[in-house]
């Protein structure tokens, strides 16, 4: 299952292009689960995997943080 994306939510700057993403999830199931999140709250699966993303980076600055 390959998900296409575009995380346009990631960049700041409003005048830069938008950036499209193709991820392999590798699993079927994890595909779904996300969809029916993104329908669940009725958001698309790109503002689901952006959240995702975005809360990574931030928990991966967290630690760095500490770290430091």
């Amino acid at each position: 299952m390959v998900l296409y994306l575009a995380v346009e939510d990631l960049i700041v700057a409003t005048t830069e292009k938008r950036v499209r993403v193709t991820l392999d999830l590798g699993d079927p199931d994890l595909y779904k689960a996300i969809r029916h999140a993104a329908i669940e709250r009725n958001q698309p699966v790109r503002a689901i995997v952006v959240e995702a993303l975005q809360k990574w980076l931030e928990e991966q600055e967290a630690k760095e943080d500490l770290q430091d």
